[in-house]
């Protein structure tokens, strides 16, 4: 693939409520174990299914439920966000 060329990926999107009561959408990056937790990384796309220029990918907990139920809930202990950003940094890195 040359320099200018755009790889277009399809990526699959999820809806999620958040605290306030708002709904925001997400395309899910990547799905990974680190130890015996699962995480999601997941990045905010518009009503297009775009994402915007200014988004950031966040990491979220992530637990298959019965079916096709998952639980997706924030991180917020610190060290645990820390261990997960790094574990798919390693995965990332992996990838290219």
């Amino acid at each position: 693939m040359g320099n200018n060329e755009v790889e277009e990926v399809e990526f699959d999107t999820v809806t999620l409520e958040m605290e306030d009561g708002t709904k925001s959408d997400f395309a899910i990056v990547a799905v990974y174990p680190v130890e015996e937790q699962q995480y999601v990384v997941m990045i905010p796309v518009d009503e297009n299914g775009e994402v915007p220029e200014d988004a950031e990918m966040e990491i979220f907990r992530f637990k298959q439920l019965e079916g096709d139920e998952v639980e997706i809930t924030p991180i917020e202990d610190e060290e645990e966000l820390a261990k997960a950003e790094t574990a798919f940094d390693q995965l990332a890195a992996e990838e290219e």
